[in-house]
């Protein structure tokens, strides 16, 4: 087996999860055709059709997502870089930067930039690490400009007023400090590290009500702690299909980004 380093920004389907139905969808189906009770055969059927048809969804997704099918992922990471007003001078904090494809793609767009790329890597259903972060970072080139730090969100070891720029991408809702409806509380900690005058953007499920809570409540209170504050709807601009606009995939993803 070969040893060779690639590069992996990992997929938000992750393959164990695909891996994981299959085998469940088979032992499924040899009960269908093995049980000797019918009406427990039946209910065994009822399963393996739901099972098999989320085993659909989750293939099309990770193939919506991946690489080498539609790279839907690299076009929403995208979308974080393309909305931060930005010169590239100073300091710029990625929060949550799993295995590192903004924080990376930052640190080629603006090679006078130091970029920080942090998270509270570990045991995850993701396939996202420090060590793979680094990797990537090494194999485009630009690990001498990053800095790698383990944090958390909801405490970050960064003083106050410390960074020039802020982003993150699809993590808020994943910081377990702050309770459901209360995740906003991630954006007061970044502006918290965010110099006056400092930009940011940040993507996440803002659209989820779960999550987030009323959305015009959300938007006035990140609205008192900045001076420019815009929003980007994701799924609408891009057009993403109804599958995917559901709560066990990106529903509700958008941006908001300003400045402080």
């Amino acid at each position: 087996m070969s040893n060779k380093k690639r590069v992996n920004y990992g997929n938000w389907m992750p393959k164990k999860f695909l891996v994981i139905g299959g085998l469940v969808s088979i032992a499924l189906l040899f009960g269908v055709v093995f049980v000797p009770v019918m009406w427990l055969r039946i209910v065994i059927g009822v399963f393996a059709c739901l099972v098999l048809y989320m085993l659909f969804i989750a293939v099309r997704a990770y193939w919506y997502f991946s690489i080498k099918g539609k790279n839907l992922q690299g076009t929403v990471n995208n979308l974080v870089i393309e909305h931060l007003d930005w010169s590239g001078k100073g300091v710029c904090l990625d929060i949550g930067c799993g295995n590192g494809p903004v924080s990376i793609q930052l640190a080629k767009k603006y090679p006078n930039a130091q970029i920080i790329a942090s998270d509270f890597w570990g045991k995850s259903a993701f396939e996202y690490g420090e060590e793979q972060c680094r990797i990537n970072a090494e194999l485009e080139q630009v690990a001498e400009r990053m800095k790698f730090v383990f944090a958390n969100a909801a405490s970050l070891p960064f003083e106050d007023e410390s960074v020039d720029a802020v982003v993150s991408n699809l993590a808020f809702h994943e910081v377990a400090d702050f309770k459901m409806k209360e995740k906003h509380k991630s954006f007061l900690e970044a502006f918290r590290v965010l110099k006056k005058g400092g930009v940011f953007a940040v993507q996440d499920v803002f659209g989820s009500k779960v999550v987030y809570g009323d959305f015009d409540t959300l938007q006035k209170v990140l609205k008192e702690h900045v001076s420019e504050l815009y929003y980007y709807d994701t799924v609408k601009e891009l057009k993403l299909p109804g599958w995917l606009n559901t709560p066990i995939m990106i529903q509700g993803v958008g941006i908001f980004y300003g400045r402080k």
